[in-house]
């Protein structure tokens, strides 16, 4: 199954800034955290100059109940101009689906960036401008606000959402049972998004290895997370209307301690 790739998006961004294209070497866009010796990061790509991510992030990540995270995905669902919308949970998981708009490259940017949304006007397709609000989301992955998970101060691997967003039936169907996974260009605008997103706003594709917040190599996104969301979709899978689901997206999260 074709997926665009991740790591690709994460190149076009460094890329935008042409200061940081004639620095290559100083960015490196394959390393979640903000700054290790001479190399600067992707967390500082999106967020500048940050002494400490953890406290950056906990003043957004603990500014709500998990309420208004779950409004999040309710919000996703009407600015995609979905016409059907599910959430399932048991005490492991939860997924958010709905059938609207598949998501964009600024629709994917947005929900990268914490402390920005898109202005209507900017956006005129509206999905992913919700910047700051979709943060809340990320603290549904920790008993309390997420943030040891998705830091991984809890030595349990980096939590974080998993999205997967596409503009053909035969993507939803495909995800159910695949297994095997082929990158291509995000600009193919014929294969579906399928990434996880760690400490809030890397994005990070199946099997690859990643440079952690401590530089460290990781594999933050296996097949067998996939596998383990496969299955609990395809347990619900009879409540869903499959012939509605000509685009969309889905959320998937790994539930904290007491999430449910």
């Amino acid at each position: 199954m074709k997926i665009k790739s991740a790591k690709s998006f994460r190149t076009w961004f460094k890329n935008k800034d042409k200061a940081r294209q004639e620095a290559a070497d100083y960015w490196d866009e394959n390393f979640m955290g903000s700054q290790q010796g001479d190399k600067s990061g992707f967390f500082k790509m999106y967020h500048g100059e940050k002494e400490e991510i953890y406290n950056f992030l906990r003043k957004e990540v603990e500014m709500a109940e998990d309420g208004q995270a779950i409004y999040e995905f309710v919000q996703n669902a009407a600015d995609s101009e979905s016409t059907h919308f599910y959430m399932f949970f048991n005490e492991n998981y939860l997924v958010a689906i709905n059938n609207g708009k598949v998501f964009n490259q600024k629709g994917i940017q947005s929900i990268l960036n914490i402390g920005q949304s898109y202005d209507k006007d900017d956006d005129p397709d509206k999905i992913g401008r919700y910047g700051i609000g979709f943060k809340l989301v990320h603290r549904l992955v920790g008993k309390s606000s997420g943030l040891d998970e998705l830091l991984n101060k809890d030595g349990q691997g980096y939590r974080g959402p998993v999205l997967f967003s596409w503009n053909k039936k035969e993507h939803f169907d495909d995800f159910l049972a695949f297994e095997q996974f082929e990158y291509d260009s995000i600009e193919n605008q014929e294969i579906p998004w399928l990434l996880k997103i760690l400490i809030t706003n890397f994005p990070a594709q199946p099997q690859e290895t990643v440079k952690d917040v401590n530089f460290a190599d990781v594999m933050p996104f296996s097949i067998e997370e996939i596998k383990s969301y496969q299955s609990f979709l395809n347990s619900v899978i009879s409540q869903i209307d499959r012939n509605s689901m000509t685009s969309g997206s889905m959320f998937f999260i790994k539930l904290g301690e007491g999430g449910s």
